[in-house]
């Protein structure tokens, strides 16, 4: 309202009613032309420089395209292809944009609730920990993890992008979990994966030759 007021005021100070032009359309352009600068620089907490906003814009739109003509999230070096961009440029572009989005607030904090405050705080810390943890674990626990719980895949889906079985799924979604508890809170025993079976040379295998 605050920016549509202020395109409002530089029609009327600059609307010359020589030129035959109706205020009323002079006055929407301006209006409109207003907000749009301002949603372009200045309503993200983050200020990009405009030719990695042009990059964005350019993603998105080949994102939706690829996504629509592939049922799936496309990959960075489809994005690349697709934009006519070099793939670092994606990866980078991407990374930026993403910045740009800060955390979603609880509609309660939103009105003005200290306690909610108080809970969005300890979900944040509670998210920076996750994270560290995140990065200690193996690199197949934390893609099955994030299938699970950030895109919210099923089971069966997983399976299919991993390739492995459901059962097996439920089973490193488990183990995953073990292991990022207790990277977290630095408690109890660690899950760790199965140990790799090495042939001793007598041809039979066993876990003190594995532990070799």
């Amino acid at each position: 309202m605050q920016v549509g007021a202020i395109g409002l005021i530089k029609a009327a100070d600059r609307f010359e009613s020589s030129r035959g032009c109706p205020f009323e359309a002079y006055a929407v352009a301006c209006i409109l032309g207003e907000i749009r600068h301002h949603l372009r620089d200045g309503a993200s907490l983050v200020r990009l420089p405009r030719r990695v906003q042009e990059h964005g814009a350019a993603l998105a739109s080949a994102g939706r395209e690829l996504e629509a003509a592939l049922g799936r999230a496309p990959s960075a070096g489809e994005l690349a292809a697709r934009s006519g961009l070099e793939l670092q440029v994606v990866e980078r572009a991407g990374a930026a944009m993403s910045a740009r989005r800060p955390a979603r607030l609880p509609e309660a904090l939103a009105a003005g609730d200290r306690t909610a405050a108080a809970d969005f705080r300890d979900q944040s810390d509670a998210r920076v920990t996750v994270q560290a943890a995140m990065r200690t674990l193996p690199a197949r626990d934390r893609r099955v993890l994030r299938l699970r719980f950030e895109l919210d895949l099923t089971q069966e889906e997983i399976a299919r992008r991993v390739g492995i079985s459901q059962v097996q799924v439920s089973r490193a979604i488990r183990a995953a979990l073990g292991r990022l508890g207790a990277a977290v809170t630095g408690e109890g025993p660690v899950v760790r994966p199965p140990a790799r079976s090495y042939s001793c040379r007598n041809g039979r295998a066993s876990r003190a030759c594995a532990g070799r």
